[in-house]
């Protein structure tokens, strides 16, 4: 039996590595609703039970909130919510909007956040959770990783990253759900196999959400401003 030469033998094992694999999207929203209690009739009839009070402009915590993957929320994070912030409180959405700090957050549950924000004087708690996730794949340079120092030096891999973020502005008093949203992003990074990692792909992914989520966010907190607003008394002239 004729045997096929070394290189192509990989390069028809690369083959199948050189498009993406995809994301697991189903794997991204478990892991990001993770925490889901079971609900059961009496939790849904207390809920119906809830009313929407709040006022605007009202005082808003932000609890941040970290799901898996190799990344954390970092300041320059905080940099682009402040600037959030900022144009809540232009627009007389916001008095105050103030970040929790994880010294004074007991627990993760709704519950305990909304305690939490009740001790900063809130009236709404912004929940902002993030998770992420990635795919590997190989390009045709990656034959060179038969070689311990092509692996070091030739970018043959690509990290593929999927971040996705939700938030929800909930009412401290009693929970009852004012808005929600979602924005997702993506991002690449290319390097040498042996030493490739992760946490690029997933901060590139992560900036990108951030970018998509405060105009988001700014549209379902106007929309809802609207609505609670009371209507303006009509004058008739006379």
């Amino acid at each position: 039996m004729m045997r096929k030469p070394w290189w192509l033998v990989i390069s028809l094992g690369l083959s199948g590595c050189i498009t993406t694999s995809g994301f697991n999207r189903s794997a991204l929203d478990a892991r990001l609703h993770e925490e889901a209690a079971k609900v059961t009739d009496a939790d849904i009839k207390q809920i119906q039970t809830f009313k929407g009070q709040l006022r605007f402009p009202c005082r808003i915590a932000v609890a941040l909130r970290t799901g898996s993957g190799d990344w954390r929320w970092a300041p320059k994070d905080r940099q682009a919510m402040d600037a959030w912030a900022t144009s809540l409180r232009q627009e007389g959405i916001a008095s105050d909007v103030i970040f929790m700090s994880a010294m004074f957050v007991q627990g993760e549950g709704h519950k305990e956040l909304r305690a939490s924000a009740a001790k900063y004087g809130a009236d709404a708690l912004l929940v902002v959770k993030g998770t992420a996730v990635t795919a590997s794949r190989l390009n045709p340079a990656a034959l060179f990783n038969v070689t311990v120092i092509g692996g070091l030096v030739v970018p043959g891999s690509h990290r593929d990253a999927l971040f996705l973020m939700e938030g929800g502005l909930i009412d401290v008093n009693n929970g009852f759900l004012y808005a929600s949203m979602e924005t997702e992003g993506q991002g690449s990074t290319l390097a040498p196999t042996f030493i490739i990692e992760e946490k690029d792909a997933i901060e590139r992914a992560k900036q990108e959400a951030l970018k998509g989520f405060g105009p988001e966010l700014l549209l379902r907190l106007r929309n809802l401003r609207t609505r609670c607003s009371p209507a303006a008394p009509l004058v008739r002239n006379r």
